[in-house]
């Protein structure tokens, strides 16, 4: 769960919990967690 954080506890749980998500996902455009923007050809 994605949530706003209070403390540095909690920021640090939701550091770690984004940072496994961004390594789950990668480069793989195709995997069902990658975000798409609907633009083709984006360079961000």
């Amino acid at each position: 769960m994605i949530y706003v954080p209070h403390n540095e506890k909690e920021y640090d749980q939701l550091v770690r919990l984004l940072d496994n998500l961004v390594d789950e996902v990668g480069e793989d455009e195709a995997h069902p967690l990658a975000i798409h923007d609907g633009n083709t050809g984006c360079t961000n």
